[in-house]
Order: C-alpha cells, then sequence, then structure tokens
C-alpha cells in the first residue's frame, strides 16, 4: 500500500496552491487546471494514456457508459462545461502524470511529494502531516483561540474533503446533512411494518370517519379498538401517516389528525375503494399477494412524492430510516431479506448498520432492520432477487430527483470546497464547552433520563457527543472529522475522558497498523467495543489566565500538542490613530506592563483592540476601556488599584498634576459614615478609588469626559509628561 501525499503549488496563482492531497484528488485539480486555463487540450490529455484509461470524458461520452464505469470518474465544471475526470490513478499512473508535468508546465505547476509509507509502516498514514490528532491553543483571553481552533478544524476537513461527483457521493452528502440538521438525528428508526400498514391505516379511517355515523362512535377510540385487534399495534402503524407528513398527532401520540395532503391520500383511497368496488375492510384486510400489486398506483405516487419533497422540518425519524435504507442500498446494492441473516448478522453488518441507521442503542433494532426495505419494495422502488433487495429503475431515479433537488436547494453540500458551516451542518465538526459539572455521560454514553409523548419519565441508554462523532468518522475514513472543545481545562478530564484517555493517543487509534494495543475498551454501560478512529482530531482551547481552576490533567497533558496563543501587535490594523492616540503603541504598553507585573498569561489580548477602527472617535476608545478592559484589570489584579494605575500609567512619578487620570481617590468617609472624623479602633484608613468622572456613563451609554479630556487620558498611557 501506498499512502503518498502531495503538495501542489500553482506558480501563477498562490491562493489557489493546495497541500496534502492524495493520488486522486492530485490527478483531478492538475488536470482541471490545465485545461480551464487553455494550457492543454483535452485530446492532449487523452492522448497521454497515463492509466490507459479514457482520461477525460465530455457529457456524451459518460452518457453512454454503463453504470459501474460512471462511478470511475469524477464530475467536474470546466468552463461551463460538464466534463468527467478519471478517478482511477495508482502510483505508477501518477508518476507519469508528474513527469509530464515537470517536463512541460513546471513554469506554471509545482508538484511536491509530502509524505511517502509503505505498508504498516506508519502511525495515522492519512494524518501525517503539519497538524497533530489532538492540539490545544491556550493563551490569554482575546487572543483568537475559538477563531483560530475554527479554521484550524477548516483546514482539517478540506484537506481529505472532495467535492462530490458520483451519484453515491452526492447522496451521502445529502443524508449527512438532514441526519445532523434536524432534530430526530439520535432518535431510534422505526419502520417495523410493510407497506400494507399503509392501507389497513386507510381502511380505518376510511370507516369510522367517512361511513359511520360519525356522531355514534368516538373515532380516536374506533382507531385504536381496531388496532388493538389487528395484527400489530398502533405505534407500528401510525408512522406510516404521521412519519410521512399525512398527518399530525393532536394528543401526544394517541390521536392524530389528517393534514391537508393527508385529507387527499384519503379521497384518493375512496375513489380507488369505488373504482374497484372494494369496502374499507377490504384495505383493513389487504394481505400481501392477495392482489396485483403490493401498494395501488396512488399509494406508490403520494408516498414517492413525500420522500422525494421531504423538508429538514419534516425529516421525521421515519423519514430518516427510508432514506438510510436508499443510502444503504445505493452503497451496499444488496439488503438480505431474511430477519435471520439480520438476527444473525456479523460484526461487519452490524457496524454497518450503525454507520447507516445510526440507532440510539449500540445495538439497535437490529432484528427489524429487514423491514425497511420491504416498505420501499412495496412503494416500487425494489427488486427482489435471491432473497435481496436492490434498486430498480424506479428507485435509481428517485434518488436521482433527490440529488437535483438538494442541489437547488442546498448546493454548498456539493462544492469543492468546504467551509466551517457546512462542515458543521453536515457532521464533520462537533463544537463543545466543558465546565465543572460536565460528565461522561454525556461525553462518551450514558443512562439518560427523556419524556415519552405522554410525558412519561423512561430512561434509555444514548450516546454522548464524542461517541456520536466517533462512529461518524469510523464510517467515513475517507473524511476527517473534528470535535472542538472550549475551555477544555474547566472540566474533570479523568471523569469526562474515563478509560478513553489511553486511546487518544494517535499510536492506539483504530486503523493503525502496528503492535500497540488497546486500541478498544468495552464501555462500561453498553458492554459493547469501542475505539477512536483514526480520522478524528480532537481540539481543545484553554484560557490561561483563569486560575480558579485546576491544571489541565498530566495524562491529558501529555497526550496533547500545545499551540500558544499570545497577544500580537501584528493583527492590529497599522497605523490606527484616534484623535492622534497610537492604538498599538498603547496596547503594548499596557501589556509590557501587566508581563512585569504579572505574567504573560494575562495580558490582554488583541482581539478586544480589533473593535478599534480608524475612522472612530476618542468616545469608541473610553468605551472600550470603561466596559471591558478596566473590569478586565480589576479581575487580574483583585482589586489593587496601585497596580492598576501604574499599568495605566496613573502615578505621580509619570504623570503630573495637569493631566487627566483614570482613577481618583474618594474622599475619607469616617465623618459621613460614623459621624466622627477619627479613625474607628482597630482600621486602618482604607484608600477607596474610583473611576474619574470622565470616564463615567450618561444614561443614553454615552462617556461624559469631553474630546480633549479624553485625548488627554489617553495619551498619557505612554507619554510621559
Amino acid at each position: 500500500m501506498d499512502y503518498t501525499k502531495y503538495d501542489i503549488n500553482y506558480l501563477l496563482e498562490k491562493n489557489r496552491s493546495k497541500s496534502f492531497l492524495n493520488k486522486r484528488k492530485l490527478a483531478k485539480e492538475v488536470i482541471k487546471y490545465l485545461i480551464e486555463k487553455d494550457i492543454v487540450t483535452i485530446s492532449i490529455i487523452n492522448k497521454k494514456k497515463f492509466n490507459n484509461k479514457l482520461i477525460v470524458a465530455t457529457e456524451t461520452e459518460y452518457t453512454d457508459f454503463s453504470q459501474d464505469k460512471k462511478k470511475r470518474y469524477f464530475k467536474t465544471k470546466i468552463n461551463d462545461q460538464n466534463l468527467y475526470i478519471s478517478n482511477q490513478w495508482g502510483l505508477p499512473s501518477i508518476d507519469r502524470l508528474i513527469d509530464f508535468i515537470e517536463l512541460n508546465y513546471s513554469d506554471h505547476i509545482e508538484i511536491t511529494e509530502k509524505v511517502q509509507l509503505q505498508e504498516y509502516d506508519e502511525e495515522l498514514s492519512e494524518n501525517k502531516g503539519d497538524i497533530p490528532l489532538n492540539q490545544i491553543f491556550y493563551g490569554p483571553p482575546g487572543t483568537g483561540k475559538t477563531y483560530n481552533i475554527s479554521t484550524e478544524a477548516e483546514k482539517i476537513i478540506s484537506n481529505t474533503w472532495s467535492a462530490p461527483i458520483s451519484k453515491t457521493d452526492n447522496f451521502w452528502s445529502i443524508c449527512r446533512y438532514l441526519h445532523n440538521i434536524n432534530k430526530y438525528q439520535d432518535k431510534s428508526n422505526s419502520l417495523y411494518k410493510t407497506e400494507r400498514a399503509i392501507l389497513w391505516m386507510l381502511g380505518y379511517i376510511i370507516k369510522y370517519d367517512d361511513f359511520n355515523d360519525s356522531n355514534s362512535i368516538n373515532k380516536v377510540d374506533a382507531l385504536k379498538k381496531g388496532f388493538d385487534k389487528s395484527s400489530s399495534g398502533w405505534s407500528q402503524q401510525a408512522p406510516f401517516l404521521t412519519g410521512f407528513d399525512f398527518a399530525e398527532y393532536t394528543q401526544s401520540t394517541v390521536a392524530f389528525e389528517l393534514n391537508e395532503s393527508g385529507i387527499l391520500l384519503k379521497d384518493e383511497a375512496i375513489k380507488y375503494l369505488k373504482a374497484n368496488n372494494l369496502t374499507p375492510d377490504n384495505l383493513i384486510k389487504w394481505e400481501k399477494g392477495k392482489h396485483d400489486t403490493e401498494a395501488p398506483e396512488f399509494i406508490q405516487k403520494a408516498y414517492c412524492e413525500k420522500i422525494l419533497k421531504t423538508t429538514i422540518e419534516g425529516f421525521s425519524p421515519t423519514m430518516s430510516t427510508i432514506y438510510s435504507t436508499l443510502n444503504f442500498l445505493l452503497n451496499e446494492n444488496a439488503f438480505p431479506s431474511s430477519q435471520t441473516s439480520w438476527t444473525d448478522a456479523s460484526d461487519e453488518l452490524r457496524d454497518k448498520v450503525i454507520i447507516y441507521f445510526n440507532p440510539t442503542k449500540p445495538e439497535g433494532d437490529i432484528k427489524w432492520v429487514c423491514q425497511f426495505a420491504r416498505v420501499l419494495y412495496g412503494l416500487g422502488l425494489l427488486k427482489k432477487e435471491n432473497d435481496n433487495y436492490y434498486l430498480n429503475e424506479k428507485g435509481e431515479k428517485l434518488i436521482e430527483d433527490i440529488i437535483s433537488r438538494w442541489s437547488d436547494l442546498k448546493p454548498e453540500l456539493f462544492s469543492e470546497n468546504i467551509d466551517y458551516e457546512n462542515a458543521v451542518s453536515q457532521g464533520f465538526i462537533e463544537f463543545i464547552t466543558f465546565h465543572q459539572s460536565y460528565s461522561y455521560e454525556e461525553f462518551i454514553e450514558g443512562i439518560r433520563p427523556n419524556l415519552d409523548g405522554d410525558n412519561n419519565l423512561n430512561y434509555s441508554l444514548e450516546p454522548g457527543v464524542f461517541k456520536r462523532i466517533s462512529d461518524k468518522a469510523r464510517g467515513d475514513l475517507d473524511n476527517n472529522y473534528v470535535i472542538i472543545i472550549d475551555e477544555i481545562n474547566r472540566g474533570n478530564i479523568s471523569k469526562i475522558f474515563g478509560e478513553l484517555i489511553t486511546l487518544i493517543e494517535p499510536s492506539k487509534r483504530l486503523f493503525t497498523h502496528n503492535d500497540e494495543h488497546p486500541k478498544k475498551v468495552t464501555l462500561p454501560y453498553s458492554k459493547k467495543p469501542f475505539g477512536v478512529p483514526k480520522n478524528l482530531f480532537i481540539l481543545g482551547t484553554m484560557n490561561t489566565a483563569d486560575k480558579s481552576i485546576a491544571l489541565l490533567d498530566s495524562a491529558l497533558r501529555r497526550r496533547f500538542s500545545f499551540t500558544e496563543m499570545l497577544p500580537s501587535s501584528k493583527v492590529i490594523e497599522d497605523n490606527i490613530s484616534v484623535e492622534g492616540i497610537e492604538v498599538e503603541i498603547l496596547f503594548k504598553t499596557i501589556n509590557s506592563r501587566i508581563e512585569f507585573l504579572i505574567d504573560k498569561d494575562h495580558t490582554i489580548g488583541h482581539s478586544y483592540f480589533l473593535k478599534i477602527k480608524d475612522d472612530q472617535s476618542i468616545e469608541a476608545l473610553a468605551q472600550l476601556f470603561t466596559r471591558e478592559i478596566i473590569p478586565l484589570l480589576m479581575e487580574y489584579f483583585y482589586g489593587d488599584f496601585e497596580k492598576i494605575q501604574l499599568v495605566l500609567g496613573d502615578n505621580k512619578d509619570w504623570k503630573s498634576e495637569t493631566y487627566k487620570k483614570f482613577f481618583k481617590k474618594k474622599q475619607a468617609q469616617q465623618k459621613n459614615l460614623f459621624g466622627k472624623a477619627e479613625i474607628v479602633e482597630g482600621y486602618d484608613e482604607k484608600e477607596i478609588f474610583e473611576l474619574d468622572e470622565i470616564l463615567g456613563l450618561n444614561e443614553d451609554g454615552s462617556i461624559k469626559g469631553t474630546k480633549e479630556e479624553l485625548i488627554d487620558l489617553f495619551e498619557s498611557v505612554y507619554t510621559q509628561s
């Protein structure tokens, strides 16, 4: 196995250069650039036969490819033309491509081999390079730790991101987005009956709503009574209407009411009954094989339309199951129809259930998975061969229509570049904040209380944020995943990470080929083995000025790479001057004094001063100091005004009496407080300071001081009188 990575340096367009690409992405990027810039024609590239295949296909050529051959090409748009670039590249063919570039176009493109590792001669082949798997950004407040860690996360995701080209990739992007963005993402998938349940439901509704005297029977009770007598209960039937947005629950999970589309479906069912001389009982007793089709055409059409046009808000647990099943079929081709096949499933097959269906329980309702495809079969989307289900032409067409729809709704899901927000929406990045009460149960897994639809309290085993993203990463090794832990030192690390403190080490990650163990542990709640995949990056931030918390756990410290982030005057825009006050000099002067009096961990971050622009008034600077800088200094020095005055240049050796000061000493208070001028016995006279009135606020929030007074005040911070 070859793990070579490559950097591309576009000599004429530096901002387009990319790093750490695999062979397929390298070929795609280079070929696209050459064609886009009219440096090389398609015919010249195809004549080179780098890999004995057609390298670049036009839309017409691609249309004539077999389905299997189509999967071997990237789709890309170049100069308003859809082209398809081969994704079949081995080391010899890539070497030929690089030789071609170096020989003919070295003035345009420079390609550098980044990493080359042979089989088993690596710790983390896909993650080698400049980005550690575990890293912490630390420094004083306001130094941009959160901002920079977000940029780092975006860089990590971009390193492995490839624009979805094939139908499989496109549908994965849609499923990732819908499962991640929707509030039902962690709920159990339940679709335990076949499409016949749709007909049973409609039969009962029509029977008790349209064919009987509505005043003589309670609809809800009648429906419930009917289901209690049938072969399956209400909870297994109702999702076939509520889960497809034909009805909404009106009394918890007991009663529902048809919405507009549900009423239209019921009307279609009535027409069907009358046209075929049937009664509602024929629908209630509808059995497999007793009629020409599994479901009438009007049912298939209505439900396929709902699947196609589902929304984020309407992405119910039932719809989640449908999309997951379509995704499984599209990727795995075959779907076992036997319940025994799923109940006795191998560990590999069980892992796939977690990857595709994301059940809440680690084990999942795996014995019922065979039912999922039966519903799609009844809706005319699948074919059955040798006890397996496969997508048929109608199913393939539905997936293509879904992709086309979401290409218009969310084009960023299919873009060539992925930004932070897009990565979050697709579940590649999770952001959490540690605090003193954050627990293992929230982070890994635990027994959590839940209220059901009737407000009854029950308990269930639920995965925490770290286990969820680990499971996602484990099922998608082609992409990187990131969990960002803000304020990582605020949590009880030993309590939160538990036994996983060992498994986050790079050499003990899943899918690393070495002899180090353990790579898995048995989780205490689920009793299931669990490991941390090699493509999950852990990023943390730590505020060094917060002394109210314990130092970072030494066990965690040695497993992380640390990046210090200190205040930087370079970040502040050059030559910002507010009414003659040099902001950069002001910033550097204050921090130099703080570092001398305390340490560099308590300096003031540059982000505070980024709010000040050239065109702002001196009052904006005064507002910044009054509302943010001075309160921070009071916290740093625990109200020691003598030191605060030193930081701000408020001392008699520095300022003459003519200069304004930030603080003034209040007059002795004994007379006013106790009615006598002498000091109370046992107490020394206290010096009490308060902000000078020029930094006070008016009722409208403006600063009281005049422009001249404020200029005088700030100028004296770094200018000796």
